[in-house]
């Protein structure tokens, strides 16, 4: 039983897998800059970057996640899920915060509409034989001025040419560049994740892209479901994925 507690933890250890995508120049570039969490590095981060985001090493579905920021006075914000606060210096933000629990401070990536709402992609990714493919693509739509982007949380789920298209405001050009070059991206953490887990047989990328549309990686989900492409107003995606996932490679 430890032993397989131990490795559902390594499994969805955030930390190893921006470790594993910091590694090649390829992945790095789109991986956003982060840390193990502790009071220092929190006090770090925050000079680097607008806002950042402190994440449970191993959580899923968005519980336990917190957006940080200094403000204007000098002051730090934080939000959460469901509440907020506002401290006057580093020393009672880092104790509000401060848990018994392994987290990663993440810098935080603008990744919302022309409306202001946050999204996120989901690549789920399948090894077929020696090799990762992608299997589907899809995005979520968060409510306006929520920290996160997941199903559970209210976001809506919509397909990837919906959000480049109505949400971006993308070309269709621009729309079948973005495609390729997340795809081609997907992939390559999927092969470089993949190694360090050679019994995992499907991976979620999460990512995210920025206003000067640029691709983050947020995590790589070593676990993932296709509940999210069932949620899909076009069922197709996700009945090709579980044909996909069926077939024996």
């Amino acid at each position: 039983m430890i032993k397989k507690k131990k490795y559902r933890a390594y499994q969805k250890s955030k930390i190893l897998q921006m470790r594993i995508l910091s590694v090649r120049p390829s992945t790095r570039r789109h991986t956003p800059d982060w840390k193990v969490y502790k009071c220092a590095n929190l006090k770090q981060m925050l000079q680097k970057h607008p806002f950042l985001y402190v994440k449970p090493d191993g959580g899923g579905q968005g519980y336990g996640i917190a957006r940080v920021w200094r403000t204007n006075q000098g002051k730090y914000h934080v939000k959460t899920l469901h509440r907020q606060a506002t401290f006057s210096s580093i020393q009672p933000l880092h104790r509000y915060l401060k848990s018994n629990k392994r987290y990663i401070i993440q810098q935080g990536i603008n990744s919302t509409t022309r409306t202001g709402h946050p999204f996120d992609l989901r690549i789920h990714t399948l090894r077929m034989g020696n090799r990762w493919i992608v299997a589907g693509i899809m995005a979520k739509v968060g409510p306006r001025n929520h920290i996160v982007t997941n199903r559970h949380q209210g976001a809506t789920c919509i397909s990837v040419k919906r959000l480049l298209s109505k949400h971006l405001g993308y070309s269709p050009k621009q729309c079948a560049n973005m495609i390729r070059q997340i795809k081609k991206l997907s992939i390559e953490a999927a092969t470089q994740v993949g190694h360090s887990y050679p019994k995992v047989k499907r991976l979620g990328v999460d990512i995210g892209i920025d206003a000067q549309n640029h691709i983050w990686f947020y995590e790589i989900n070593t676990t993932p479901g296709i509940h999210v492409f069932r949620a899909l107003p076009n069922k197709k995606l996700y009945y090709k994925i579980l044909y996909l996932e069926r077939r024996k490679w």
